[in-house]
């Protein structure tokens, strides 16, 4: 069986721990920074986001034969892993057996499982040394004590009577050198330094960037439905190269103009009395905006804005912006179908506002 087939068949039918909406986490900056870290070094990859484990990173994106797996855990500063907090069971399994479990499954395609956390390892080492911060330690350097210990949980978790040694070539511990309190400035420093050199000198807004990414990251961690096709899976839960490639070309061309856009959309809302909550819903909205025009293959949103497009351009301005919003709403509304179950009204008119005032600034 093929590596496209195991992530299917092993993809778990419940995924109750996904990514909470909205909710910046140090996971996600890490999966920004790690896309950041790979995307010029690999010919091709495919980032799975709370579909086997935290993370997982397969060689290709269409025929994967080789994958890495990921738990992202964090940890209150001035705390260290034990080899007991890796061993004893939670619920179902210890951490090092969920680690182990993907192994278990699709042993045949494991590269590596990985624990990465923002506090230190406090483990016993064949050379007495303790992992610094960005370091990576291979599981086989502990001290034969910890992996007698790691050894006898799986065991006792697989029910095995014996566990082949090789495994622990496969398991690290990796300390990030960002933490729990500074993850958004790291990767904003990250940002910098990858469109610094993309862009040739060309500003840009490294906030705009981060925030373009991290809403990207979390609907794909959201989602809660099951894969029923390898298709399904990377269309769904993973970002591939070739589709961070092209997120990668339009927010370095947008600059700081998007931003610019949607303040001045709430100061203009603001100055026409509308109330705090509805030019929240419109900001929400702006945000939607921007993050799915990042995305070329979303036909239903690029069906929504074709037809706003048509409608802002046939159709002549009223005195005010919110007779002039409510004039193009309405036209929308009388050839709009299924993409109304998918964005709520005031999504549909943040569009619109988007799409009207990026056109006045031309």
């Amino acid at each position: 069986m093929s590596l496209r087939d195991e992530l299917v068949k092993n993809a778990p039918r419940e995924r109750g721990g996904s990514i909470a909406k909205n909710r910046i986490t140090f996971e996600q900056t890490w999966v920004l920074c790690k896309i950041l870290e790979i995307h010029w070094l690999f010919n091709d990859y495919l980032i799975g986001i709370e579909i086997h484990d935290d993370v997982f990173i397969a060689n290709d994106s269409q025929n994967p034969t080789e994958i890495d797996f990921y738990q992202i855990k964090t940890k209150s500063i001035g705390e260290k892993w034990t080899v007991n907090m890796l061993t004893n069971k939670t619920n179902s399994k210890s951490i090092i057996g969920k680690m182990y479990d993907n192994y278990y499954k699709m042993k045949k395609y494991t590269k590596s499982l990985n624990l990465v956390s923002n506090i230190h390892f406090n483990l016993k080492f064949t050379s007495n040394e303790f992992p610094t911060k960005n370091s990576k330690i291979q599981c086989s350097l502990l001290h034969k004590d910890c992996l007698d210990k790691i050894r006898t949980a799986i065991c006792k978790e697989y029910t095995i009577n014996h566990l082949n040694s090789n495994v622990f070539d496969k398991i690290f511990f990796e300390v990030t050198n960002f933490d729990i309190n500074n993850h958004e400035e790291f990767a904003l420093g990250k940002i910098s330094n990858f469109f610094d050199e993309y862009t040739n000198g060309k500003a840009f807004n490294p906030k705009q960037i981060y925030r373009a990414f991290i809403d990207e990251i979390i609907r794909r961690g959201r989602k809660e439905e099951s894969s029923t096709s390898f298709e399904d899976m990377k269309k769904n839960h993973s970002l591939t190269k070739e589709y961070v490639s092209k997120m990668i070309n339009i927010v370095s061309q947008q600059g700081d103009n998007l931003e610019e856009i949607m303040k001045e959309i709430n100061k203009d809302l603001g100055q026409e009395n509308k109330d705090w909550n509805y030019r929240q819903n419109i900001q929400s909205g702006c945000k939607k905006y921007r993050t799915n025009r990042a995305d070329r293959n979303n036909s239903i949103f690029n069906l929504i804005i074709d037809k706003i497009k048509i409608i802002i351009t046939n159709l002549d301005i009223e005195k005010t912006l919110s007779e002039t919003l409510n004039k193009y709403y309405d036209e929308y509304c009388k050839s709009s179908n299924m993409e109304q179950n998918v964005f709520n009204t005031t999504d549909i008119q943040a569009f619109i506002l988007m799409e009207y005032y990026e056109k006045q600034s031309r």
